[in-house]
């Protein structure tokens, strides 16, 4: 028994310490990613410092560049990037900021940050939704993934031209890494303190306010043969989204107070949970829109007292469930 124990004991630890490692190198792949954004503030004054002439005003203030100067600047940079880069084909439009990050995976599309709850990401997609769950951002193996736009999705350069629903998947991993960071939003003091996620594309910066977050599921078995389709990307009719939206409202743990046009496109944030089996947690924000301000007054959040969940979640619990015979909403 003893020899027993200690094999177990050693077993435990060698598991504990891979896990480590795994996390550990995890880490270090993410903050190697937010390295390779680039400044373009950095890049205003290298230009600043080399090719302005060293002047002030009376004031004492530092001379500003022109518009021209700072297209200048970017022009440079431009230069630099592809000749360090000649077989990178980079597409029109592409983001200065993302350039570097695009040289080392030409399947990236965007980054994903949400400041208030350390969220920093950069998201890919390719044609097969399966590839990025066992590949990180350089395609070697790994059990972490990278969170990935579903390839239904188009990622245009066109400013506010993307899909009525933008949709991310992510492992939800238990060190909180990748989209585990999401379970900040279960409660109404995380949702506060981030209440507005940046996701940038290669060709477009934008902002998005959370306007609901529920735990779903993904088998129809697990809610009488029904699945709250969120993932769709667009709608038929205007009609149709509000109808979404209202079953959205339903089912979100909370009320943040912030308002829904049938007009607003989305971003749906979606992780596995584990609230039953095969649950899904699902953060959803609508796009900030053109002219308005990223803000949200946190104080009008109120707690949802009986969102509906699947009937899953009811078994486990050994309770009623409310909403057996409710309205389903479909994407029709």
């Amino acid at each position: 028994m003893l020899a027993i124990s200690l094999v177990a004991i050693v077993v435990s630890c060698g598991f504990l310490v891979n896990e480590y490692r795994l996390s550990q190198m995890n880490a270090d792949l993410n903050e190697e990613t937010n390295d390779l954004i680039i400044d373009v503030d950095d890049i205003y004054s290298d230009y600043q410092d080399a090719v302005v002439p060293d002047e002030s005003t009376d004031d004492g203030a530092s001379h500003e560049l022109t518009e021209e100067e700072k297209q200048a600047a970017i022009d440079k940079k431009w230069e630099e990037i592809k000749k360090k880069y000649p077989d990178v084909d980079f597409p029109e439009g592409l983001q200065l900021e993302y350039a570097k990050l695009y040289c080392e995976n030409q399947d990236f599309v965007g980054f994903l940050k949400a400041d208030g709850i350390d969220m920093s990401l950069p998201i890919v997609q390719t044609t097969n939704d399966d590839y990025y769950l066992k590949k990180d951002f350089h395609r070697r193996n790994t059990k972490y993934g990278t969170p990935f736009v579903t390839h239904l999705n188009t990622i245009s350069e066109e400013k506010y031209g993307l899909d009525t629903n933008t949709v991310i998947f992510g492992h939800h991993m238990n060190d909180g890494s990748v989209f585990g960071i999401l379970d900040e939003y279960k409660t109404i003091e995380g949702f506060k303190a981030a209440p507005v996620i940046t996701f940038d594309t290669l060709y477009n910066d934008y902002q998005w306010k959370v306007i609901a977050a529920f735990v779903t599921n993904a088998e129809a078995s697990d809610d009488n043969g029904y699945v709250f389709k969120y993932y769709f990307t667009d709608l038929s009719t205007e009609e149709r989204f509000s109808a979404y939206l209202n079953a959205l409202s339903e089912r979100s743990l909370y009320n943040t107070g912030v308002d829904v046009l049938p007009t607003d496109k989305i971003l749906t944030l979606s992780t596995c949970s584990h609230e039953f089996e095969n649950a899904r947690f699902v953060v959803v924000a609508r796009m900030v829109r053109n002219g308005e301000l990223a803000e949200v007054d946190v104080s009008r959040a109120t707690v949802n007292s009986n969102p509906r969940y699947p009937q899953a979640y009811y078994d486990k619990k050994k309770q009623d469930n409310p909403y057996k015979d409710a309205y389903r909403w479909e994407v029709g």
